[in-house]
């Protein structure tokens, strides 16, 4: 599925309702770029998607403050990274009460960096940081992508650009910037 000549798929899960356009500033940019964000019926962010490197057309530029309602059915994976070449996997741990949840930063690049993918809906849980990498080693296994420890730099095989995603598209609708999460 392409929203605005970007290819989204990643952000879908079957839990994914809606997805948001909007910027983010980026320090290491000095600027903002835009990314699509996919909520759940909560409005609970699941997955990021930041555009590191736009299109110079028209109508393939992200404009922010949409809400799209999409139907998914199945998880996208990496699929909206079919064409990168390199893929850059970072841990993130975030410290709860009594354990520690990890998410993952999955960074794209073909010469340059073209994307970043931040997965907030990763079931790892844990009482240390090790347990926690462990079952983000998992979880990555089940997507096709074998690595032994993270972070670690990658070379995408084309085995998520086979992958179909059911997907469709329900409703689009103008946001006020006071309604973005």
């Amino acid at each position: 599925m392409k929203l605005f000549g970007i290819k989204v798929d990643s952000l879908l899960t079957s839990q994914t309702t809606h997805l948001v356009t909007m910027s983010t500033y980026i320090p290491e940019y000095g600027e903002e770029k835009p990314k699509i964000v996919s909520l759940d019926s909560d409005r609970r962010v699941l997955r990021e998607l930041v555009i590191l490197r736009e299109s110079i057309l028209p109508g393939k530029r992200i404009q922010p403050g949409y809400k799209v309602e999409v139907y998914a059915v199945s998880d996208g994976k990496l699929s909206s990274f079919s064409k990168a070449r390199t893929l850059t996997i970072v841990p993130r741990i975030l410290k709860g009460q009594n354990w520690l949840r990890g998410e993952l930063i999955i960074l794209a690049r073909k010469d340059e960096p073209e994307a970043i993918l931040v997965l907030h809906d990763v079931p790892a849980l844990g009482k240390s940081n090790q347990d926690v990498k462990k079952e983000l080693i998992q979880f990555l296994g089940g997507w096709g992508v074998h690595v032994n420890k993270l972070p670690v730099i990658v070379k995408n095989s084309k085995l998520s650009e086979k992958m179909k995603i059911k997907a469709k598209l329900i409703d689009i609708d103008y946001l006020l910037s006071s309604s973005l999460p």
